[in-house]
């Protein structure tokens, strides 16, 4: 996400990422971006969806660390790693 934000806003990109297994990347340069954006309309609601799903986690989060207590947040975490594992095992 933060690669698609620097690229819509000519800004410098914040992050670093690692990957964990053996993976490919494509590089678009930033007028290529720029292009699709005029190009395909499709690819600009692809940003704006993305931004908005990002909020919405971002609000949920901040809900959650202000109005659950550590107790909840800690089963509600085991109870996803279980789900996640498709095991009861942790």
């Amino acid at each position: 996400m933060m690669s698609l934000f620097s690229s819509v806003t000519s800004g410098k990109g914040l992050i670093n990422a690692r990957v964990e297994i053996d993976s490919e990347a494509i590089l678009n340069p930033l007028e290529k971006i720029k292009q699709y954006q005029l190009t395909y309309p499709e690819f600009n609601t692809f940003i704006l969806d993305t931004f908005r799903n990002l909020y919405f986690k971002l609000i949920s989060t901040i809900s959650t660390l202000t109005f659950e207590s550590i107790e909840v947040r800690i089963l509600n975490l085991l109870k996803s790693r279980v789900e996640k594992n498709s095991s009861k095992l942790l």
